[in-house]
């Protein structure tokens, strides 16, 4: 549209924007916007004459400003100095040019890319300094709005940096989790983008964390109790929140934000292990006040299989696989394992369960295959063992005579490395699978939950591509665990 000077430059702007150019063919671009146009562009002649790199910034900061409702944006452009270009004559137009920004997101983000291609650190953060004199929750809430990463991450660095205590960047993140930006995903990959991210997820796991601190334990009749409140109030993920904050910590380039973050982190983890621990302990109670009530509780391990065989009843058409996910924790199901099984499976069911005391993997294991307690471990002949192959088809009810034909029993983990490969094509009504996923790594690992939940996240390629090969469509799948496992204190040791 070339019949008007408006139109003139909201398709120079498209086009300038609109691609990737070579400053010889920018050249040529400007020239044709001039001569091209049968009408007056006088108005818009100062858009034409300035460098796109200027036209980015002065775009950029233009928007963030008026955005955070700032007076006399042209006024603090001028003083600045960030455009490159005096952005007086360019305010005339600025409205027709915006418009763009709002109705095209590509194009909005080749403008924030070369923008911030061009910005300096201290360009960013002089101008975030004028944001934040309206004091920290108009900055929070101006964060919310940022269509920037770079804008984003300065203003919440800012923050995080005047956080000289603890219970401040407890105050800081439960009113951050009301200013959650929600544009992120709109962001262009910008130098500041992967900074801005990881500063914004360290927050949203401190509110998450801090969220739940700020409420107590409630009081637990049973062990069901016990375990609803840990799956379901977020308990389960709270030192996985606080591992993934201090990895994102360990991103960030150094500065106050950095250093206070790394200041009251450990701080912060040990608030965690007390939580935890009264959370232990009053389960232990529980446990100890009548632990015949907690063999005897329908939320014991032992009792999976056997809720299942009554209500399954496999043959060679639709088979029974039980495939246990060694060391699996509640927080690598329920962030890690659950979402990429949604990928292939309907989850008709889901429940937590105690493991069998003590949770060593062999005990906790076997009670889970078993169905029972040790004292109940008993093979055919009525003499006791711990052979889980046998165990697991006593508890399925299958007959000894069927044992070979009717139950296939294979092992993935290090100990057992002379297992036959798994013959999808040969079919049993009953399949125990035990495969690795953390037990094993826990020992090989750096310290931190969220370096074995992104093992498991490799692990989980190869395993779902075997389940897909072994399960049938008429097949019911069971995955669980046999025990999780909790990261030591260093310094709780005796």
């Amino acid at each position: 549209n070339q019949d008007s000077a408006i139109g003139v430059l909201e398709q120079y702007l498209g086009r300038a924007f609109g691609a990737d150019w070579e400053p010889a063919t920018l050249v040529l671009l400007r020239q044709q916007a001039r001569l091209a146009p049968k009408v007056p562009i006088h108005s818009v002649e100062p858009w034409l004459a300035a460098p796109t790199d200027a036209l980015a910034r002065y775009l950029y900061l233009y928007r963030l400003l008026t955005s955070a409702q700032l007076p006399r944006v042209t006024s603090y452009l001028r003083g600045l100095g960030a455009v490159g270009v005096d952005p007086q004559p360019l305010e005339a137009h600025v409205g027709d040019a915006l418009r763009r920004w709002q109705q095209d997101v590509a194009w909005r983000r080749r403008v924030i890319a070369q923008a911030e291609g061009t910005l300096s650190p201290g360009d960013l953060q002089r101008v975030c300094a004028l944001l934040t004199h309206a004091g920290e929750e108009r900055a929070l809430q101006i964060v919310q709005q940022a269509e920037v990463p770079g804008a984003a991450y300065e203003l919440a660095s800012s923050l995080i940096a005047t956080c000289e205590t603890e219970s401040k960047l407890q105050d800081l993140a439960l009113r951050w989790a009301q200013h959650r930006p929600s544009r992120v995903e709109e962001w262009p990959a910008t130098g500041y983008a992967s900074q801005a991210n990881a500063l914004l997820g360290i927050l949203d796991r401190l509110a998450a964390i801090y969220q739940h601190l700020a409420s107590p334990i409630p009081a637990w009749n049973d062990l069901a109790g016990a375990l609803d409140w840990y799956t379901g109030s977020g308990a389960y993920a709270l030192r996985l929140q606080h591992a993934e904050a201090a990895a994102a910590t360990r991103s960030l380039p150094d500065g106050p934000a950095r250093t206070q973050l790394r200041l009251w982190l450990p701080v912060l983890a040990k608030r965690i292990g007390t939580h935890l621990d009264e959370a232990d302990q009053r389960l232990a109670s529980i446990i100890s006040a009548d632990f015949a009530a907690y063999l005897r509780s329908p939320r014991l391990a032992t009792r999976l299989v056997r809720e299942l065989r009554p209500r399954t009843k496999a043959n060679l058409t639709a088979s029974l696989w039980i495939v246990v996910l060694d060391g699996m924790r509640w927080d690598t199901w329920a962030q890690v394992v659950k979402p990429r099984l949604q990928e292939m499976y309907e989850i008709k069911q889901e429940k937590a369960y105690l493991s069998l005391l003590p949770s060593c993997t062999h005990i906790a294991r076997t009670g889970l295959l078993a169905g029972q307690i040790p004292s109940h471990w008993k093979g055919y002949g009525g003499s006791y063992t711990t052979q889980q192959s046998i165990l697991a088809a006593r508890a399925l009810e299958i007959p000894e005579a069927e044992q070979r034909t009717s139950l296939r029993f294979a092992s993935r983990m290090e100990a057992d490395r002379d297992t036959e490969p798994i013959d999808a094509a040969k079919r049993f009504r009953y399949n125990v699978v035990i495969l690795n996923l953390s037990d094993d790594n826990v020992h090989h690992l750096p310290a931190g939950i969220d370096n074995i939940n992104k093992v498991v996240g490799q692990l989980l390629d190869d395993i779902l591509a075997m389940l897909a090969v072994w399960i049938g469509s008429e097949d019911t799948l069971i995955i669980a665990s046999d025990h999780g496992f909790t990261e030591l204190d260093p310094g709780a040791a005796q």
